[in-house]
């Protein structure tokens, strides 16, 4: 009805609202998306001219500069006190009167106190544990003046001169005088260790054995490296080369004179002998009654004894000597061993102990009587030399009946 022609113009009124309603909603819709722009036109590159080639410059070598030597060492000088310089040591400490002042009696008192308790005791305690004998030649006679002077002397001679040792003693008297450090309190309580274990393994004990005095060589090795800080470069380095060698040295070249086995390699060949004679021993002894018997002074005795020393396989019967001297000999007439195992037990390439001069003087301080060779052992016996053997000047001979 509304749209009847007879009113035209109401319909134009609502044709004109749908198209502005139209018109409303399209202005809110997203704008659409901007066409791409064309690429852009392809042009050649320009292409420059390169720069001219420039003339590479030669340049003339120089005349010929000989090399310049290093600068010459300059030896630095010896260790010395600054000018003005005194050595000052501390004040003692009067205040404390404790044992930490007299630390280093303790020491003294403390180098050797189980062997004097034992030798004392053996002294005194008879046959249950000790004899008369024992005694008197670990306690007794050690105290003689002529056997203590000569004990001391060789331990001295052992740990300040043999085996090179003259070296860094001349060292330790070169740096007394130039480093102070040797005269402070500890190396004086060092140097009294030193001393009091050389005179207390001396003045006891009946063996001179070089072998009680290894407590002091570190001590005396320490105070040699810190000698030779004192001696410049090269003089320390020479005097600690020589050092070294002569104690190598020491371990292979034997002495002049008689010295034990067991300070040196020397008793490495020693057991070799006693091994290739206790070899013999038990195959000789394999043939003989009841497994024969053999006579010998020690250590040899023990090595037959005990096959737990590794030379034999069973126990041998053995009639140990002291030593091989005529009168050790002459006991063996009446028990007539099948064997007899010698060597010298004493290394003496120069035969001093055959010198009248040397042998009266051990008679008369040490009892010492001069020992029989194999040759006259066998004649005094009955017997001949069966088997020799030989080690790096060492000897041992067996005989046989």
């Amino acid at each position: 009805m509304l749209c009847s022609p007879r009113r035209p113009w109401i319909a134009a009124l609502l044709a004109l609202s749908v198209v502005l309603a139209a018109e409303r909603a399209r202005a809110q819709d997203a704008p659409p998306p901007p066409e791409p722009a064309p690429p852009p036109a392809q042009t050649a590159p320009v292409v420059e001219p390169a720069p001219p080639a420039q003339p590479v410059p030669v340049v003339q070598p120089g005349p010929f500069i000989a090399p310049v030597g290093p600068a010459p060492y300059l030896q630095p000088a010896p260790y010395w006190p600054p000018q003005g310089y005194a050595y000052v040591p501390p004040a003692p400490d009067t205040e404390r009167r404790g044992p930490m002042n007299w630390y280093g009696w303790q020491t003294l008192l403390a180098v050797a106190p189980f062997d004097i308790t034992m030798f004392t005791s053996l002294a005194y305690l008879g046959q249950p544990g000790g004899n008369a004998a024992f005694a008197a030649y670990n306690l007794r006679e050690p105290l003689q003046p002529v056997r203590f002077l000569l004990a001391l002397g060789r331990r001295l001679y052992y740990v300040f001169i043999g085996s090179g040792h003259f070296i860094g003693t001349l060292a330790v008297l070169w740096a007394l005088r130039r480093m102070p450090l040797l005269r402070d309190r500890p190396w004086r309580i060092a140097g009294s260790f030193v001393l009091a274990q050389l005179l207390v393994v001396s003045a006891l004990g009946g063996a001179v054995l070089e072998r009680y005095v290894l407590p002091t060589l570190p001590v005396v090795y320490v105070a040699f490296a810190v000698s030779l800080r004192a001696l410049p470069p090269r003089k320390r380095q020479l005097t600690l080369a020589a050092l070294v060698a002569c104690l190598v040295a020491a371990n292979f070249v034997n002495p002049i004179y008689p010295f034990p086995f067991e300070n040196n390699l020397a008793f490495v060949s020693f057991v070799g002998l006693e091994g290739s004679a206790a070899t013999v021993v038990e195959e000789h002894a394999a043939a003989l009654p009841g497994g024969g018997s053999v006579a010998t002074a020690f250590p040899m005795a023990n090595a037959l004894r005990n096959p737990d020393f590794g030379f034999v396989r069973s126990p041998r019967k053995v009639v140990e000597i002291t030593d091989f001297s005529r009168p050790e000999i002459e006991k063996l007439k009446t028990q007539a061993p099948d064997m007899v195992v010698v060597y010298r037990r004493a290394w003496d390439p120069l035969h001093l102990l055959d010198h009248p001069a040397v042998s009266g003087f051990l008679a008369r301080q040490y009892g010492y009587e001069p020992e029989m060779g194999a040759s006259q052992i066998a004649q005094t016996l009955s017997m001949r030399v069966a088997r020799r053997w030989r080690r790096r000047g060492l000897s041992m001979e067996l005989l046989e009946r």
